[in-house]
Formats: C-alpha cells, structure tokens, sequence
C-alpha cells in the first residue's frame, strides 16, 4: 500500500487553484487539495496520503478515510516529514512530495522515491495510470508492446542485487518471451 507523505504548502503553492484558496484561508486550501486526493483515491483505494502542514489548523474536511492531516504545531513541516520518515517502519511503502530539495534528499538517504510537488499534482489530476510510462505501450500504435528492460539495464539490475545470472541465461530467458 502506497502512502504519500506530501508537504502540503510546497503544494498548494504549485497549483495556481489552490494558491488562490490560500489566499482565503490556509483550511480552505488544504480542504481543496484534500478534494483532488479524495478523487484520486477513488480510482486507487488502497493509496493513503499523510498531509503535513506548517503550523495548526482549525477543523478540515478530508472527504476520505485515507486521507491524514498532521499538523507540525511548533516545528516546520519539513522536520515532522523527517521525523516521520525516521519513525516509519516501513519505509518502501512511502512516496515523499515536496519541491524543498533538503527533504528530497533526506527521502532519498533513506530510500524513499520523492516526487517533485508540480509532478504529484499532475499525476492526481490525470485520468492515467500511475505505473511508469516505460510500462505503458505506445499510443500512437495501439498494436506495440511494452518495452522490456534492456540487457544492460538488466546487468545493471544483477549487479545492484548480486544476482549470479549470466548473460547467455538473460539471453535465452529474452528470446523464450
């Protein structure tokens, strides 16, 4: 199960829409990026989203179960995000979204695929799935296939795991397919 550990500022202030719900009031942003989760989720149930906000709020509608608001109080969202991290047990479930490089990297330090903020609103407000395009086949010719991972990218992936795989196996298992 995916869960999305967003830096909610970072953002709102990607998303023309929401930055002018902030101008109204921080809750009422919040509620409108809670909005485009909820619809998302839909389409993915299984997907949760951890909103960290910078400071407190008054009472928000998340109009989901999977969806978590977790205030910062005293401390900036960017800390409760790293605090979180370092707390969190399972670490590979997590997607990291902010646009502050110093929590991408610290995301990163532990393992955790980050997605810039511009990126993960793009992906929320799509109908598109959310496995990567590599996977997906041309559209342009509906008749192509996926495309299969290289002989290098594949060395590259045994060596990263030390597999003990050689390349006449790879090569045989390619041309069964």
């Amino acid at each position: 199960m995916k869960t999305y550990l967003i830096d909610t500022l970072n953002v709102i202030h990607k998303s023309s829409e929401l930055k002018k719900l902030l101008n109204q009031s921080k809750e009422t942003a919040v509620s409108g990026l809670c909005s485009r989760l909820a619809n998302h989720f839909k389409k993915y149930p299984t997907y949760k989203a951890t909103l960290v906000i910078d400071g407190k709020l008054d009472v928000i509608n998340t109009f989901s179960t999977n969806i978590t608001i977790i205030e910062s109080q005293n401390n900036t969202a960017d800390n409760k995000i790293k605090e979180i991290i370092e707390k969190s047990n399972k670490k590979s479930n997590i997607i990291v979204v902010s646009s502050d490089a110093e929590v991408f990297k610290f995301a990163r330090i532990y393992g955790i695929v980050a997605n810039e903020s511009l990126s993960f609103l793009s992906e929320i407000d799509t109908n598109h799935s959310i496995s990567p395009k590599y996977n997906q086949p041309d559209k342009k010719n509906p008749k192509s296939k996926p495309q299969r991972a290289t002989k290098k990218e594949m060395s590259e992936f045994m060596n990263l795991f030390n597999n003990e795989l050689d390349t006449k196996e790879f090569d045989s298992y390619r041309h069964k397919k």
